[in-house]
């Protein structure tokens, strides 16, 4: 199967792990590539990859998700929001 060569602004937001209302931030503030198609905006995964790998910062996992964009796989979070769902929060106190 080949890989989708345009996402909805839904997809883009997933694999970015933010918001669509933070795609669209992106896309007005930052340059993040769009094609419009009539009324359609998608958003080309290979520039959405290029992007990513251009504004990373050199953090802890900056390697980590430079090699994913590089093997175009799927970012690799820590944890899925499935699981997050699911989990209960527990307020523990310091001392």
């Amino acid at each position: 199967m080949s890989e989708t060569l345009l996402w909805t602004f839904q997809e883009t937001a997933r694999q970015l792990g933010v918001s669509v209302r933070t795609v669209q931030r992106l896309v007005k503030a930052s340059g993040l590539p769009q094609v419009t198609m009539g009324r359609l905006c998608r958003m080309p995964a290979s520039a959405v990859k290029n992007w990513v790998e251009i504004n990373t910062q050199n953090l802890h996992n900056s390697d980590r998700v430079r090699q994913a964009v590089r093997d175009q796989q799927e970012i690799p979070w820590s944890e899925s929001p499935e699981k997050q769902k699911g989990r209960k929060r527990t307020n523990k106190s310091i001392g």
